[in-house]
């Protein structure tokens, strides 16, 4: 396993697990990435059980990150556990906020993108605003505006698949190094990554609120400098 992006523990408690994922490393494989490196390898690796009841490729995964976005990520590696938190996402009951970096600036302090999300008909590899697609909801606060940067504290109301990356790229503001939603290449990133974390999570489990917190990783922190 490359130590360079192995995840990073941040607790392990009644049944879950809660990772640092870096950007860079895949939640799970997918048919096109069975031989690559995946978080899935850790928690296998650590909690081998996960393999008699998990779905496959996909054994104690509750929820996923682009495999360009770095964060919070929570497993299960009991299966009362995955079943449990499984129903309080389906619920959107756990709440999920991220950093986002994005290009240009936006005129307001706060706001929310309410714009249903489906697949790209023109790319396979994208998601897109279109009217047939599934509700989708995402709450924004300015943090700090930085010439033609502007930092974004992010909060998943609908957890769609590249929603984020899809809503901000629909309103003007790609998130910076997402050349898959129009943003322009930035080097100061490192490669298979965006400016997009996952900073913080919070769920119920077992009659107990949970309340993670996860820095950016040093690469992101020097942007607001």
């Amino acid at each position: 396993m490359n130590n360079k992006v192995s995840p990073e523990i941040i607790d392990e408690k009644d049944g879950f697990i809660v990772f640092n994922k870096p950007a860079g490393l895949l939640t799970h494989p997918t048919s096109n990435s069975n031989k690559e490196t995946s978080l899935l390898d850790s928690l296998i690796e650590r909690y081998p059980a996960v393999l008699k009841w998990g779905e496959e490729l996909r054994q104690g995964i509750i929820h996923r990150l682009d495999k360009v976005t770095s964060g919070l990520l929570v497993c299960a590696y009991e299966e009362e556990t995955f079943l449990a938190i499984k129903k309080e996402f389906a619920a959107r009951t756990v709440k999920k906020t991220y950093y986002a970096f994005v290009e240009n600036k936006i005129t307001t302090e706060k706001g929310t993108i309410s714009a249903p999300i489906g697949p790209d008909p023109r790319n396979k590899a994208k998601q897109k605003v279109i009217r047939n697609g599934r509700e989708s909801v995402s709450e924004y606060t300015v943090i700090k505006r930085m010439d033609s940067v502007t930092l974004l504290n992010v909060r998943l109301i609908t957890g769609r698949k590249h929603q984020i990356r899809t809503h901000l790229s629909y309103i003007g503001n790609p998130i910076l190094n997402d050349k898959l939603y129009g943003g322009k290449e930035f080097i100061n990133l490192p490669a298979n990554s965006i400016a997009l974390h996952s900073h913080n999570l919070q769920f119920l489990h077992k009659k107990t609120n949970y309340d993670y917190e996860c820095h950016l990783p040093e690469y992101l922190e020097k942007l607001t400098y």
